[in-house]
């Protein structure tokens, strides 16, 4: 079992917390790195935690991997995380 949190909130370089980061920390961090690539403004308004949890979906889904692992992994419930099989 892993000890290690993957999306640990830090207080600055080498100062990393065990707790993980709230929604809103994460979602700036991925919004600020996609800035930094030169995202334009008005897509990257569109990225949202839901547009993660449905491409993470696709891509499972895409490998095989089992529904409940998808479930667990992504936060979906029930059924509905099928509409995000979405091969490209």
């Amino acid at each position: 079992m892993a000890t290690t949190v993957l999306f640990p909130t830090t207080r600055g370089p080498g100062d990393v917390a065990t707790a993980p980061q709230s929604s809103r920390q994460f979602m700036a961090r991925v919004k600020a790195a996609l800035r930094s690539i030169g995202m334009p403004a008005a897509e990257l308004a569109g990225i949202t935690g839901h547009s993660l949890r449905a491409g993470a979906a696709t891509d499972y889904l895409e490998m095989d991997l089992p529904e409940s692992f998808v479930h667990t992994q992504c936060g979906w419930a029930g059924e509905s995380l099928r509409i995000y099989h979405r091969p490209q």
